[in-house]
């Protein structure tokens, strides 16, 4: 004889509906755990991101700086100034090219610059102190939307420097540079020279 299922024995066992209910809260749960995994994910590809720009912008000061700290008064002839810091216009490009003498410690006297074509920040190396031929140009930054030379004279603030480098042949007191980043803002550092 079969034995009728007590009201004990039928709570033992899971309802269709019950398994339902726990499947949904379980997929509600993953697809939560999901989108919380996916946003911390591109959190942090936004922030590399941010950083390798940053440091970026802080190699390419550090490479302005380095060439600045450098920089030589190439000494004249009695009758012949030399100007120690050339600004001048390249191929109608508004934003000018600086080009100066420094030591290298390899090579002697060699003419190096800074330059913004397009929108790239470019360091430029000549073989010897002239400029002659090609430079070989390395890139600084990428994303450059402006930059604009300073030149502090001698005694003088930043609120009178000027744009036009000093016309004899001694070195201004500071040499400062700024930089207009579309994603990052303008940069403004200002180098103290010799």
């Amino acid at each position: 004889m079969r034995r009728r299922p007590s009201p004990r024995d039928r709570a033992a066992g899971l309802t269709l509906i019950e398994l339902s209910v726990a499947l949904a809260v379980f997929a509600v749960l993953g697809m939560l755990s999901f989108r919380a995994l996916s946003s911390a994910a591109d959190s942090e590809a936004r922030l590399g991101e941010g950083v390798r720009r940053w440091e970026a912008l802080a190699r390419a000061l550090g490479r302005v700086e380095a060439e600045v700290s450098a920089i030589i008064v190439p000494t004249a002839e009695p009758r012949k100034a030399v100007q120690p810091l050339l600004l001048q216009a390249d191929d109608g490009d508004t934003h000018g090219e600086l080009s100066f003498l420094r030591l290298d410690e390899a090579r002697g006297v060699r003419r190096v610059g800074f330059r913004l074509r397009g929108q790239r920040l470019e360091w430029l190396l000549w073989e010897g102190r002239e400029r002659i031929g090609t430079p070989q140009v390395e890139l600084l930054l990428d994303g450059v939307s402006s930059l604009r030379w300073q030149f502090v004279p001698a005694g003088q603030g930043l609120a009178n420097a000027s744009s036009v480098p000093p016309r004899q042949s001694s070195l201004p007191a500071g040499l400062g540079i700024e930089l207009a980043l579309a994603d990052l803002g303008r940069f403004q550092r200002l180098f103290a020279l010799r």
